[in-house]
């Protein structure tokens, strides 16, 4: 079985201190739809494109709110070694969308719900393919 490391894409990466509009521009130039958050060297959170729409934009909020003020914390982590299965239950249960990965005390990567829907029907393809060559009399 597959673990989160394996699927996980290098995070993008943003100050505390940075702007909102800083931050958006950040995920609009990397393809991305979150940003882990950094004080300092510490990952203390992430902000989404969920959070600029409903705590920025919603509220009405200026360009100059700063993304410490609207980041989603703490940061809810797994460990890179940790199964995919278990992940997706662990997402579940959270109730989060993405899913930073931890490997020696270091954020390494970030998995979503989408990287996580083509990891399994990878994997039901493949035993698809599978069953159908190994039923067949030689």
């Amino acid at each position: 079985m597959s673990t989160v490391k394996d699927v996980a894409k290098k995070i993008v990466s943003i100050d505390a201190s940075k702007t909102v509009v800083e931050a958006a521009n950040l995920m609009k130039d990397y393809g991305r739809g979150s940003l882990i958050v950094y004080v300092g060297s510490w990952a203390q959170g992430i902000i989404t494109e969920r959070d600029l729409i409903r705590r920025v934009l919603a509220e009405n909020l200026p360009n100059t709110t700063k993304v410490e003020e609207v980041m989603s914390k703490p940061l809810i982590t797994v460990d890179a070694d940790m199964e995919i299965k278990d992940a997706a239950r662990f997402m579940l249960l959270k109730r989060i969308r993405r899913l930073p990965v931890e490997e020696n005390g270091g954020v390494i990567g970030i998995i979503n719900s989408t990287d996580l829907l083509h990891q399994f029907s990878k994997r039901t393809l493949t035993e698809k393919i599978w069953d159908f060559l190994t039923s067949q009399p030689n």
